[in-house]
């Protein structure tokens, strides 16, 4: 996966800086957040996003390639019953992405055009909110910071559309899924666990646990062509 990624940003990069006219702009939109916890899947969280982008420009080819670097919020939620009602905790894993890859456009002559994407990210965990459940009862059942995979990698797979507004002005709503390759979280089993809960303290042991991000986002961005003309 690392050689995919590597591949793709240097192909991506080199067409980006060879193109004398590019696209550029702002992207934002929504990400709908889902981890698997070993088996078991914890509930949607839902959180903005916001990044800036650069795709090739050639007005006779359907297909482009683009890189995008923004901000967005990986994690989950989870619901816990007590005899006095429910309790919701959020994770937060806070990760700068970097994706590069391929768009091809169909009917690319038309005012609106439909189009798919196949690329691969690369994302850096900055920090998390999971420091916020270290002083209450039973918060070694909750992750822990110290097993927190900084570095992770995923594809990137979706569609959407794109309308132009003027010769150097377009926009588009764009529909993608970004499951992720390696790991956000790996802890090993551990043992002999301090405990705190209502009963005073015991020891307990636990058992590895693997958390795996899986993303969907909405996002809506608009498309300035920086274009160069040649006068003889």
């Amino acid at each position: 996966m690392i050689r995919i990624l590597s591949t793709a940003l240097f192909v991506a990069c080199s067409h980006l800086v060879v193109a004398q006219s590019f696209w550029f702009g702002p992207r934002a939109g929504l990400d709908l957040n889902f981890q698997r916890w070993n088996n078991a899947e914890q509930q949607t969280l839902i959180a903005p996003h916001l990044s800036a982008f650069i795709e090739t420009y050639d007005p006779d080819s359907p297909s482009s390639f683009f890189a995008s670097l923004g901000y967005h919020t990986r994690g989950s939620a989870v619901n816990y019953a007590f005899f006095d009602g429910f309790d919701t905790n959020a994770y937060r894993f806070n990760n700068i992405v970097l994706a590069v890859g391929a768009k091809r456009k169909l009917n690319m002559y038309s005012k609106n055009r439909p189009y798919y994407i196949l690329g691969a990210r690369a994302e850096y965990t900055v920090n998390t909110n999971l420091s916020d459940y270290e002083n209450i009862a039973n918060a070694v059942i909750h992750p822990n910071d110290i097993f927190v995979r900084k570095l992770n990698y995923g594809l990137t797979l979706g569609g959407g559309f794109e309308t132009t507004f003027s010769g150097l002005v377009e926009g588009f709503i764009e529909f993608a899924i970004h499951p992720d390759v390696s790991l956000q979280y790996d802890q090993p089993p551990l043992s002999n666990i301090v405990v705190t809960n209502f009963n005073g303290t015991s020891r307990v042991n636990l058992a590895a646990r693997q958390i795996r991000n899986l993303s969907f986002e909405i996002t809506v961005g608009v498309k300035l062509l920086r274009l160069v003309e040649y006068i003889d």
